[in-house]
């Protein structure tokens, strides 16, 4: 598409280079022209046309008398053939017209009908297959493809919390502890550098003194020092708020969210009420550790491809996408199921 649209593009360097110069020789070119055609028809009529005429005008009582006058003998010859053909059009109609219902019976409707009847067998012989075999890459393609996609995302997310969250101790100390500290050296600073200074000018005005620098301890302490003691206060509360909550929102939020993305996905189908449902859940107690069920409700709108598949059958449990057992919860063969799983993620995580 690329280099059409690109000489798409060039039409108007085409328009100025090629058709421009054709088109203005044309238009210079006319007068030219019509100086050589239209000019030149009173000549071209005086020696040509008229010598045609004066023949044709004295050659026309001849002319009608060779044509006019053998009129009769043209229709009877030709034109009283073409009308006795014309009036035997009834029995052409009658052949033609009329025998389309049997050329349909005969030709067409054979045709039509092993068209139609083959129909099902190139769907069972070519489509049928195609769309299994398409069906049944789809597990393998996940397996293969989307699996170990979603379970390195999903185990580097330890990794990626241990250098993010755990370095904020080691941040708090290299960059916030020096500023907490040297904030709070300021009267060490003041008694330094600042008092020497500040007792040479209170020594050299007496009122001066009495009236400004007697006034900044009472200004120091109502206005700079709870200023100071504030935020530098708060830093541990605000520390223990953020940074240790951490752990708890890991627990809370990403752990169920991993676990749910290692550990094996059996989906249970079931309704409310169902005893029987209830009934399997209380003996999938011993199992519950290894797994994070999900459950489907069969009565709601959104699933009555569910509903229509498993309405007589529930409890009906699928490990992965894949049905295992419906009615009644086989420990055996879920435990056996689970080992197998465990083992293949862990090769693929090995």
């Amino acid at each position: 598409m690329k280099p059409r649209i690109s000489r798409l593009f060039s039409l108007p360097t085409l328009f100025s280079k090629v058709m421009k110069p054709r088109i203005s020789r044309l238009f210079l070119s006319l007068p030219t022209l019509f100086s050589k055609t239209v000019l030149s028809l009173p000549t071209l009529f005086s020696k040509v046309m008229k010598p045609r005429i004066s023949r044709l005008l004295l050659s026309l009582p001849t002319l009608f008398s060779k044509t006019v006058l053998s009129l009769p003998t043209l229709f009877t010859k030709v034109m009283k053939a073409r009308i006795s053909r014309l009036f035997s059009l009834p029995t052409l109609f009658s052949k033609t017209v009329l025998s389309l219902p049997t050329l349909f019976s005969k030709v067409m409707k054979p045709r039509i009908s092993r068209l139609l009847l083959s129909l099902p067998t190139l769907f069972t012989k070519v489509m049928k297959p195609r769309i299994s075999r398409l069906f049944s890459l789809l597990p393998t393609l996940f397996s293969k493809v989307m699996k170990p996609r979603i379970l390195q995302t999903v185990l580097s997310l330890p990794t990626l919390f241990s250098k993010t969250v755990l370095s904020l101790p080691t941040l708090f100390t290299k960059v916030m502890k020096p500023r907490i500290s040297r904030l709070f050296s300021l009267p060490t600073l003041f008694s330094k550098v600042m008092k020497p200074s500040y007792l040479q000018t209170v020594l050299s005005l007496p009122t001066l003194f009495t009236k400004t620098v007697l006034s900044l301890p009472t200004l120091f302490t109502k206005v700079m020092k709870p200023r100071i003691s504030r935020p530098v206060l708060s830093l541990p509360t605000l520390f223990s708020k953020t940074v240790l909550s951490l752990p708890t929102l890991f627990s809370k939020v990403m752990k169920p969210a991993y676990l749910q993305t290692v550990l094996s996905l059996p989906t249970l189908f079931s309704k409310d009420p169902c005893p029987l449902c209830d009934e399997a859940k209380e003996q999938l107690e011993p199992l519950r550790h290894r797994f994070v069920l999900q459950q489907v409700d069969i009565s709601l709108p959104q699933n009555a491809v569910w509903r229509q598949r498993y309405a007589l059958d529930i409890p009906v449990f699928h490990l992965n996408g894949r049905f295992v057992m419906k009615h009644r919860v086989d420990l055996q063969l879920l435990d056996s199921l689970l080992r197998d799983e465990q083992g293949t993620g862990g090769q693929e995580d090995a």
